[in-house]
């Protein structure tokens, strides 16, 4: 019919701006307004060309997966104010502060004697010998299985589990392992 699809238009913008070769390049959400596939492919597609040496590329994201899939460094920008500032990896690591590390996907959070841990869904597993035993207060179906929310006697939790997953009410016990820790101080 002679239109682009969406995504098709995004390349076409995206190539136009890469055909230029300049020494500085500004992205603005260059991938807002994708379905997850197309931006996937897209965000592959042009991962090597944005990295080019020869140039400095800025990408203005608001999606911590593309940020993590694409940057060198990050600049993470809190009502107006940078918060932090390293590679992906060091701040996913180390993030400076529990804003920081919540803004990074630790969203889950238990209080241990002299501060809190920070945890993401990675770093907390069902299983039935756990030493944290918590209630299911909220759960949602995802691609890969079921969130399952919890309240603990340390805070709330946040795991993934196999479908059909627990039940709201229901006591489970879970382990955790990683995550960052922030005293009291």
């Amino acid at each position: 019919t002679g239109t682009l699809s969406g995504g098709q238009a995004r390349r076409v913008h995206l190539a136009r701006a890469l055909a230029v070769r300049a020494e500085t390049m500004m992205l603005d959400e260059p991938f807002a307004g994708l379905d997850p596939q197309t931006r996937g492919d897209l965000i592959y597609d042009v991962g090597t060309v944005l990295r080019d040496e020869r140039r400095a590329t800025i990408l203005v994201l608001q999606d911590l997966g593309e940020a993590l899939a694409l940057g060198d460094r990050m600049v993470i920008l809190v009502e107006g104010r940078a918060v932090a500032d390293g590679s992906p990896r060091e701040l996913l690591e180390r993030p400076p502060t529990p804003q920081v590390a919540r803004f990074l996907g630790y969203r889950s959070a238990i209080t241990e004697p002299g501060g809190t841990r920070y945890l993401r869904v990675a770093d907390v597993e069902l299983d039935r010998d756990g030493p944290i035993e918590g209630r299911v207060v909220h759960t949602v179906p995802i691609e890969e299985g079921v969130r399952v929310e919890l309240e603990s006697a340390g805070g709330g939790l946040a795991v993934h589990s196999p479908l059909p997953g627990p039940r709201i009410g229901e006591l489970v016990r879970v382990r955790v392992s990683g995550g960052v820790r922030f005293s009291d101080d």
